[in-house]
């Protein structure tokens, strides 16, 4: 016992005492009460006994954290067991595993779990040990040298936690890169461009709309960690990559046929230029003409149109076969968009031959099927040339070319005039009635098939009327064999009113004021004026309903005044606002000279004296009296006039649309300012089912297409004019 603890460099060599020697130390270093008695006493042993065995404290606690440190262990080893078996088994098996069948478990959501587990898991390890490492340190640098027993415990604490840190980070960063670089069958992703419709690629006809999406190649870079900034689409193969967009999906209208490389460059995060591109090969070996409606009911009428396939620039001939009979009804350059009405129920194989400037031969067809109709299946329609009525003999053409059988052609069309006369039979005939009467006029049709169908229209055969008889009065008046006779200017009232017919029915009146066989004036009461002196012969046409005429004339002497003011006007009539030039410069007098010019408009601007000419602007629109009065040296006057007629300007619609096409949704904004007349009153149709009634409208087409934007303007006589522009508003982003 006295060797163990001569051992002990710390403590003294004094009686032995059953105490640990960190307890010897502080008791060492404490006054001893002065009543307690000397342990020395105590703790005397008996010569030759053997002391009983030490158990410290510190061989308990060592026990603890070696059990401490093996269950961790031990933990941490089948953890790491587990996700390791985990990993082998998502990666290997996916989906089919029969455990993760069992369990209804996602091989995906299983990833994203350990990838979570691994990383709070082993971070907290990591952290655990580093704490560790840093409590090892911090006991080993405040330990005192001399305590080696201590500082040796601490440093294997710090080489333990260094170690189980380095492995810990170590295993996290091996698990977490695996895991991440793990490929799912069912999450494998191809990066390239997917056609998303139409969903079958073969034996495509243009016109057709495809829609791509880049969605593969955004996830396929996302699962290497590249995040896509931008991206171009070059739809038309033509190596230009000119359409920029945000979303992932685009649509493109291909019109004509042939193969077609589509192009998508991507550019990613980090990164100044477009990497290399995905390509996409789309093959429309097919193509057909436009046509609308491709079905309906008898008689369909159909629009078609070649522009969509065909480029107009190097046409030689466009032939159309609309019946497919084999005989081309339409041949030429110029039948870009015909019209074809089906009269017959059928299917009908459209073919158009398309011939270029090169001889080159391309043929397209496309089926319009015409379907049952409501209408009768054989309709008899009867045109009559040149009308219903008219005076004995009357000869009248009958045609029967607009009767439809929409089943099968008509055969057989007979015709019974109502007079008694034998029937007469083809598809157009002319018949004279000689009788004055009505008489109803039958058309009976047939087709092949045996349909038949009749129509009827009423004819009146007229008697002969007698003659209508013109007559001509005036004011002032004039005496039968003797002319009217006046002074310039000699403004003259004439009245047919005493023209005169048996059957009262005379509906024109014409007059002739100079002779030359030109009508100048109708109605039944006019005036004139004469300004140039001279004899003139006024002459007067009537005629009745039946196309009957009749004339009178009388003369008219118009004699040269003392002083003679003469108005010329150009122009004399025109739209608003219409600028005058007037011209008084041939006004004379027999003696002296003109000294002044009082010109008056007519409309209440102020009268002005000026020269011989002079221009006038009128804002208004009406009929305006210019009247002009010159004054002679020897203060005589003379004065005349001259109507000026202002009419408004012709009503017509127009508009300008702030852009032609673009991108859906489209905006634009329409501008009316170019339409012209009194416009009271707008009407928008934008074409895809939206009204506006306003001036300058802005409207937004939110889907892609060709929309037909009809303008439509009123003034307050109800007069109506239309303008139209088609708008394409483009489908590029959906």
């Amino acid at each position: 016992m006295l060797g163990d603890v001569d051992q002990n460099k710390n403590v003294s060599p004094q009686p032995v005492t059953p105490v640990n020697p960190e307890m010897a130390a502080v008791q060492a270093n404490q006054p001893a009460p002065a009543a307690t008695p000397a342990p020395a006493v105590k703790t005397a042993a008996r010569p030759g006994a053997v002391p009983p065995k030490k158990i410290g404290k510190e061989k308990i606690e060592k026990s603890k954290s070696r059990f401490i440190m093996g269950c961790m262990g031990g933990f941490i080893f089948l953890f790491v067991v587990f996700i390791i078996l985990m990993v082998l088994m998502i990666s290997r098996s996916g989906a089919s595993n029969p455990v993760m069948q069992a369990f209804g478990l996602d091989p995906g959501g299983v990833r994203n779990f350990l990838q979570g587990v691994v990383g709070f898991a082993f971070g907290i390890l990591s952290l655990l040990f580093l704490i560790l490492l840093i409590i090892g340190l911090f006991r080993f640098l405040g330990a005192q040298k001399s305590d080696k027993e201590k500082r040796s415990r601490n440093l294997r604490m710090m080489t333990v936690s260094s170690v189980m840190l380095v492995l810990m980070v170590g295993i996290w960063v091996v698990l977490a890169n695996y895991i991440s670089r793990i490929e799912i069958a069912a999450e494998k992703i191809i990066a390239e461009i997917v056609v998303e419709e139409p969903k079958d690629l073969n034996n495509l006809t243009a016109p057709v709309e495809i829609k791509f999406s880049a969605i593969n190649v955004a996830k396929a870079l996302e699962m290497g960690g590249i995040r896509i900034s931008s991206m171009n689409w070059d739809l038309d193969g033509d190596g230009e990559y000119e359409t920029p967009v945000t979303s992932p999906e685009v649509t493109h209208l291909y019109a004509r046929k042939g193969t077609y490389t589509v192009g998508l460059q991507v550019k990613v995060a980090g990164e100044d230029t477009y990497r290399e591109p995905y390509t996409q090969i789309i093959s429309i070996p097919n193509a057909a003409f436009g046509a609308e409606p491709s079905t309906g009911t008898a008689p369909l009428a159909v629009e078609f149109d070649a522009s969509v396939i065909i480029s107009k620039s190097n046409v030689a001939s466009l032939d159309w076969d609309f019946d497919g009979d084999g005989v081309y009804e339409l041949e030429g350059p110029d039948n870009l968009r015909p019209r074809y009405t089906f009269s017959q129920i059928g299917v009908y194989k459209v073919h158009l031959r398309a011939i270029d400037k090169n001889d080159n031969v391309e043929n397209y067809y496309r089926n319009i099927e015409v379907t049952v109709t409501d209408k009768p299946i054989v309709s008899a329609v009867i045109d009559v040339t040149p009308g219903l009525r008219g005076p004995i003999p009357l000869q009248l053409r009958f045609d029967a070319s607009r009767s439809v059988g929409l089943k099968g052609k008509i055969i057989k069309y007979q015709w019974d005039f109502g007079d008694g006369s034998d029937l007469q039979s083809g598809k157009s005939t002319t018949h004279v009635f000689n009788k004055p009467d009505f008489y109803s006029v039958t058309l009976s049709v047939e087709d092949e098939l045996g349909n038949k169908a009749t129509s009827s229209v009423e004819i009146e055969a007229q008697a002969i009327s007698s003659v209508p008889e013109a007559a001509i009065s005036s004011t002032p008046a004039f005496s039968a064999g003797q002319p009217l006779t006046g002074t310039l200017p000699f403004k003259v009232e004439f009245d047919a009113s005493g023209s005169q017919d048996a059957d009262n029915d005379i509906v024109q009146y014409e007059w002739d004021f100079d002779g030359d066989g030109i009508v100048d004036q109708e109605g039944k009461k006019v005036s004139h004026t004469f300004e140039t002196a001279g004899t003139y012969t006024v002459g007067l046409t009537v005629e009745d309903s039946e196309d009957q005429k009749s004339t009178a004339s009388m003369q008219v002497l118009v004699q040269e005044p003392g002083v003679l003011a003469v108005i010329t006007a150009t122009p004399e009539e025109g739209t608003a606002p219409l600028t005058v030039k007037f011209d008084g410069s041939s006004s004379s007098v027999y003696q002296g000279n003109i000294v002044s010019y009082e010109w008056d408009f007519g409309d209440a601007s102020p009268k002005t004296i000026t020269g011989a000419i002079v221009s006038h602007k009128y804002t208004s629109v009406g009929s305006y009296t210019a009247k002009l009065k010159v004054l002679t040296n020897n203060n005589e006057s003379a004065s005349t006039s001259k109507i000026i007629y202002v009419r408004e300007i012709p009503l017509k619609a127009c508009f300008t649309p702030s852009r032609m096409s673009g991108l859906a949704p489209l905006t634009v904004a329409f501008d009316s300012k170019c339409s012209t007349g009194t416009v009271s009153g707008y009407s928008w149709q934008f074409g895809d089912g939206v009204e506006s009634s306003s001036k300058n409208p802005t409207h937004t087409f939110e889907f892609p297409g060709s929309y037909t934007v009809v303008l439509e303007v009123a003034d307050s006589k109800n007069n109506v004019s239309t303008y139209q522009e088609i708008i394409v508003a483009e489908g590029d982003v959906q």
